[in-house]
């Protein structure tokens, strides 16, 4: 007799709860729910979607996220309490809404949209350990964390928890909120130091261009002038120029002061990759397809082994796209894909190249996984943010697979 078999996956789950929910809704019970769901949709759901969780489910004062790594749900994780301590500063020590969080890596078993399981189990214990503000991991958390983000921790031992068979060696992260805004730190010790000035502007860029800022108009103010800044402080440094040119080309949509900034950028230092890459986007932007795959092409010759290496392969299939070589730009998306299978950008490209050639079924496959890593596509915020009116056959093919509009 054929049985059903039980789904199962490695997972990374993020616990948090209210400390002292109870207490707090007695005392104001609308106040308390009115802020609750402002720190939801202007902290939480931000973050949530930053760094790509799924909620699993939600109660009156908890919520169970489920991330694509342990990266991501750490970062989140920090990311959210350090902001609530922002949020926190301008109330008493009584009212103040602060989250216990938990975090864990495990085999988990699937139902539906719900997990189970010992290692959700275990999340729910850590959650439970961690103090108001708080964050608890696991040992294996913290072996999969160690050196891809930085954060201190205090090591609280083996802990026999409640209904788990064996026993967890728990951390407590140490959050400091001292630690956020570190490019705008490093400027304040150093206000002479234009290519810090570029990068914190091209962060700024960042949290438009994949929506995740809290005020995109003010990131976009920010990002102009930080790169203003930068080029004020030394206009004749190729990666500081490099920078600038990305802002001048997304933020301010001027092609030929961008054009005119690549192009010293790629003077001064023919060898660098960072040069190469924002000089291919900066052409793609103005409309000028021919240049920006000379420039991307140029760019993966340089270092084929750069970290960023995806965006100029990627840069490469819109290139292509533009230029009607279709079948070339879907090989340039699956290798990009195949070098960061979350990158959006690589999907959006690969959905149109099979769109443009007729591939409808692979194109609706490719287009189910773009709303998967990024829920909230549509293509009319994309160019919002993105400001790409010049990919017309790009933006043609997405319309066409019946992306949502």
């Amino acid at each position: 007799m054929a049985s059903d078999q039980v789904k199962r996956k490695l997972a990374a789950i993020l616990a948090a709860d209210i400390a002292g929910y109870s207490r707090l809704m007695g005392a104001d019970e609308a106040g308390t729910l009115a802020r609750l769901k402002e720190y939801r949709r202007e902290l939480i759901e931000p973050k949530n979607k930053q760094y790509r969780g799924r909620v699993v489910k939600t109660t009156g004062d908890g919520i169970l996220i489920e991330f694509p790594s342990v990266v991501d749900a750490v970062s989140g994780a920090i990311d959210i309490q350090q902001g609530m301590q922002q949020r926190n500063s301008d109330f008493p020590p009584e009212k103040r809404i602060e989250f216990r969080i938990g975090v864990n890596l495990g085999d988990v078993i699937i139902d539906g949209r719900d997990l189970y399981g010992d290692w959700v189990n275990i999340v729910a214990r850590l959650e439970g350990l961690a103090e108001p503000g708080g964050i608890c991991i696991s040992q294996t958390v913290l072996n999969h964390t160690r050196g891809k983000i930085a954060f201190d921790v205090e090591d609280l031992g083996e802990r026999d928890l409640k209904n788990i068979a064996q026993c967890v060696h728990v951390y407590r992260i140490v959050v400091d909120p001292a630690k956020q805004s570190t490019m705008c730190c490093a400027l304040e010790l150093d206000p002479g130091y234009g290519v810090v000035a570029a990068l914190a502007g091209s962060c700024h860029m960042d949290k438009v261009l994949w929506g995740h800022g809290d005020d995109p108009q003010f990131d976009r103010k920010e990002a102009v002038r930080l790169a203003e800044l930068a080029l004020r402080i030394d206009d004749g440094d190729p990666e500081t120029l490099a920078w600038a040119s990305l802002v001048w080309s997304f933020m301010v949509g001027d092609c030929e002061g961008s054009i005119e900034m690549a192009d010293r950028a790629v003077a001064l230092n023919p060898n660098s990759f960072l040069a190469w890459n924002t000089s291919g986007w900066v052409y793609r932007n103005a409309g000028q397809p021919d240049e920006a795959l000379r420039s991307f092409e140029r760019a993966i010759r340089v270092n084929p082994v750069d970290p960023l290496l995806h965006r100029s392969v990627v840069g490469t299939g819109a290139a292509f796209i533009e230029l009607g070589r279709f079948d070339e730009a879907i090989t340039a998306s699956k290798k990009s894909l195949r070098q960061n299978p979350v990158y959006s950008s690589a999907y959006r490209c690969l959905v149109s190249a099979l769109t443009h050639v007729g591939r409808k079924e692979e194109a609706r496959e490719a287009a189910t996984r773009l709303l998967e890593v990024d829920p909230a596509f549509t293509i009319s915020a994309w160019l919002t943010r993105s400001g790409q009116t010049n990919s017309k056959l790009l933006i043609e093919g997405l319309r066409k697979a019946g992306l949502p509009e």
